[in-house]
């Protein structure tokens, strides 16, 4: 009985620790692996906050924003691919300068604090209005984008996205956090401009 538990226990702590990194559409989807970004960053800082928009217009290429820290040390950088004609895919060009120790570590806190990775990701990307009756009905937006946010740190990847989040709001009145990870982003992308 005792064995029994304890491998029982052995168990659950390897699910709980082992997990590989979660995927991102794109290139991470088709070759089964990390996100671009995940591979570029992992080894290189100590935690890095991601940013990229996907869609089907830009499906041949991967770019990705990031403000990182490393040693107490804060950077912006840029990570960009292209597929190759056979569906190959150029490695990552991966490109950082230092910027001000203070404006990196308040853009750090912001996101941290603003429980943008506490968001459910099932009701922030839910597509379902009710109709006049009463009854789901399923909303389908093309040419839509991905909106997708990436935590990473040498061990760990937190990945939160959402789906075409103005669309949603605006023509079908759906939230479900879809503000939030808005006001986000867009104070994300407005720093990291100014850095």
């Amino acid at each position: 009985m005792k064995l029994a538990l304890a491998l029982f226990l052995l168990f659950i702590s390897i699910a709980a620790f082992a997990q590989k990194l979660p995927l991102n559409y794109g290139l991470a989807m088709e070759r089964g692996v990390p996100s671009i970004a995940a591979e570029a960053l992992k080894a290189k800082f100590d935690t890095a906050l991601a940013y990229t928009n996907e869609g089907f217009w830009r499906s041949n290429t991967i770019s990705y924003v990031f403000v990182s820290v490393k040693e107490k040390t804060y950077y912006k950088g840029s990570i960009s691919t292209r597929r190759l004609s056979k569906g190959n895919w150029h490695s990552a060009k991966v490109k950082f300068k230092k910027i001000n120790t203070l404006q990196g570590k308040k853009l750090f806190q912001y996101v941290n604090k603003s429980a943008l990775w506490t968001l459910n990701p099932d009701s922030l990307n839910d597509q379902r209005v009710r109709d006049e009756k009463g009854k789901l009905q399923e909303i389908k937006v093309y040419d839509g984008s991905n909106n997708v946010f990436e935590k990473i740190t040498s061990f760990d990847c937190l990945t939160i996205q959402a789906y075409a989040p103005e669309v949603f709001i605006k023509e079908y009145q759906l939230d479900n956090g879809r503000k939030k990870f808005i006001a986000v982003r867009d104070y994300f992308l407005s720093r990291y401009r100014k850095l």
